[in-house]
């Protein structure tokens, strides 16, 4: 798996991938705009602050957590497959970016600055922590200067948003410019440890060969291989368990902003349950798209596939904004009616794509079980929570449950799909694990036993 990302960087462009996520930052920037001076309460979701335990999750700092990860996992893996001697600065690193991911996506310092806790105590030690640690994984960067220059304005802009965030003075604080500069330096750091996996992997396949890649399918192949869904599925038990019961115990009525920590809520948006749930949508709206990639039946039902696919990333994205909830608080009238012509495309494009599932069973039974499970949780949201509060939580719960079903079915059908022969098996192993032969370097043993080179730069 630790190779995963230098096929990843062999296969994309950084500086195409860092404009696309500057556009997606500006897009952030605009929208934050909008709901500052235009409409404060349908664009609630993009409002450029931080995170409140008390409140809701902010969508801006959702996105600079998500940054934050993929930054943490690729310095996780550098750790793996750079040299020795550097891995244990890359896995600092990675350690301290997945703390700063979390405490952005709680806004913990926030919460607790609105307690009394100065921001010298509760936010000051972990940002010098992790200048010292990231400016520590910066030196290795010493050979790629335009990748060092790229993660040291990471740092620099991280910092700058801190010393801001410290700032006393509320209108640096109401800009909401803090936010995208967050976003920034998550960029940033991504951008530059992606370019690190590709420095290495042309280090280790200096002509490039494009023999040497993997295809997308024995990528694919290899990862769900890896997957227990046995452990995924016990996970997401009892993930789901410990926020029924909280918000059964908990909760009096609903959280609404009138109870403390209301990003427990099971019945709100930008809650940590609604991104939970949204999350789990996206991953079937990624499987449905990865098989239409994949797809090799003909024109029409890879199409199905990648309409499916698109109608799933369409309502994961309301679970987690709620435009549902908006046009229900304006109109009073249910929610799902506006989402009725995304769910009839979703329908239909279901129905396609069930014929190919039958041919597995479980695949086909996860499948359906899942339909029905959503198709409840929908009927008791419109006719019984109005009435009965009660059927609040297991609505929610169904909704989670029907999503699993539709991951585990996907996930189970393309683990038939891409299945190989024992001997091909091995060798798509072998291909992903010891890809990586250096023009020059220090021979070190490799985990699975094969002889790996490690790059000197």
């Amino acid at each position: 798996m630790t190779t995963l990302p230098y096929q990843l960087a062999r296969s994309t462009n950084p500086k195409r991938l860092l404009v696309a996520v500057l556009a997606c930052i500006g897009a952030f920037a605009l929208l934050g705009f909008a709901q500052a001076h235009v409409a404060h309460y349908n664009l609630q979701a993009f409002d450029l602050k931080d995170s409140d335990l008390d409140a809701r999750l902010s969508m801006p700092a959702t996105f600079t957590s998500i940054l934050l990860a993929c930054a943490a996992l690729l310095s996780l893996s550098l750790s793996a497959v750079d040299k020795h001697s550097r891995s244990a600065r890359w896995r600092r690193a990675g350690i301290v970016l997945v703390v700063l991911a979390v405490e952005e996506l709680l806004g913990i310092h926030s919460w607790l600055q609105d307690r009394g806790v100065p921001w010298s105590v509760c936010y000051l030690p972990l940002l010098a922590i992790a200048v010292v640690l990231l400016f520590d994984a910066l030196r290795i960067l010493t050979n790629q200067p335009r990748t060092q220059a790229l993660f040291g304005a990471g740092i620099v802009v991280w910092v700058f948003a801190g010393a801001l965030d410290g700032s006393t003075i509320h209108r640096i604080h109401t800009f909401g410019g803090i936010e995208i500069f967050e976003m920034c330096a998550g960029a940033f750091f991504t951008i530059a440890l992606l370019a690190r996996c590709g420095y290495l992997a042309r280090a280790f396949h200096p002509l490039d060969e494009v023999e040497t890649r993997p295809r997308l399918e024995d990528v694919v192949g290899v990862v769900i291989d890896r997957i227990d869904f046995r452990k995924v599925a016990i996970w997401i038990a009892v993930v789901t368990g410990v926020f029924a019961v909280q918000y059964v115990l908990l909760h009096t009525g609903n959280y609404h902003n009138a109870e403390k920590l209301a990003v427990l809520d099971m019945n709100n948006e930008q809650t940590l349950w609604a991104t939970f749930q949204g999350s789990l949508i996206w991953i079937a709206a990624g499987l449905s798209l990865l098989i239409g990639l994949l797809h090799t039946g003909g024109a029409e039902k890879r199409r199905w596939w990648l309409v499916l696919g698109g109608v799933l990333f369409v309502l994961g994205s309301d679970e987690v904004i709620a435009i549902h909830d908006r046009f229900q608080d304006a109109t009073g009238y249910p929610g799902q009616i506006i989402l009725a012509p995304v769910a009839v495309v979703g329908i239909v494009a279901w129905w396609k794509v069930l014929d190919e599932l039958s041919a597995n069973r479980l695949a086909r039974t996860l499948f359906i079980t899942g339909a029905a499970i959503w198709a409840y949780s929908q009927a008791s949201d419109i006719l019984l929570n109005p009435s009965f509060r009660w059927t609040i939580t297991p609505e929610e719960v169904g909704e989670t449950a029907g999503s699993a079903c539709w991951v585990f079915a996907l996930l189970v059908w393309l683990r038939m799909r891409l299945e190989r022969p024992p001997e091909q098996e091995l060798e798509a192993l072998e291909a992903l694990e010891d890809e990586l032969v250096p023009a020059n370097g220090t021979l070190l043993p490799a985990a699975q036993g094969a002889r790996e080179r490690t790059p000197t730069g």
